[in-house]
């Protein structure tokens, strides 16, 4: 799915960016001959940086965070080390945030939080991103996306038309494709971006 493919993309651009912090911060503190003002511009990257970092993650998880309230059954367990993950991170990265402006004396602390945010991350993007990319190469999708795109047909569509009416829906995939983009943009904030491209896969499935 598109959503899928952004997700992904994001993901490798937030490790990108978490690589790249870890290298400009090793430059400011870990090289006798890096001082002064050379220094002091390398930590106010690594700083933006970071603030970057965390709005992309945040990007990621906050629409991630919204599909469970649709999730079929029990959370897998995968899923539930995701968000134990996720929830490392932001804890990290705000800890991280106060020790910096506020607790100098504990600045030793902050390069092992840095590397172990890199970590953590990397180990969500081969959760989502892998698993993902093994999950779509056949094209098929797994049950559990099947039932949480069914469960969103029925809770979303089901607002204004019979569920049955909307999984018997015909036309030619454009069709389709318009016709839940149609919906979307009728029912602005009830179905999001992310949930139409489920519900279009899942009709396309339908149909086939």
């Amino acid at each position: 799915m598109i959503s899928m493919n952004i997700t992904i993309g994001m993901g490798i651009i937030l490790i990108t960016i978490g690589v790249v912090a870890a290298i400009i911060i090793l430059e400011a503190i870990g090289r006798h001959e890096v001082e002064g003002k050379r220094a002091s511009s390398l930590r106010l990257a690594h700083r933006v940086l970071g603030y970057i970092f965390l709005l992309i993650f945040l990007a990621i998880m906050i629409p991630m965070f919204q599909r469970l309230k649709f999730w079929p059954g029990d959370l897998e367990t995968r899923v539930v080390f995701h968000w134990i993950l996720a929830e490392v991170v932001i804890a990290f990265i705000i800890a991280k945030i106060f020790i910096n402006r506020r607790y100098k004396k504990l600045y030793s602390h902050l390069a092992t939080m840095g590397w172990t945010i890199l970590l953590c991350t990397f180990l969500l993007l081969i959760l989502t991103g892998g698993y993902g990319i093994i999950k779509h190469s056949g094209g098929k999708g797994t049950r559990t996306e099947t039932e949480y795109a069914q469960a969103l047909v029925q809770v979303k569509c089901s607002r204004c038309h019979p569920t049955d009416r909307v999984e018997r829906v015909s036309g030619t995939e454009d069709d389709i494709r318009a016709k839940v983009d149609r919906m979307r943009q009728f029912s602005q904030g009830w179905i999001t971006a992310d949930e139409e491209g489920y519900i279009t896969e899942y009709l396309l499935q339908r149909k086939k």
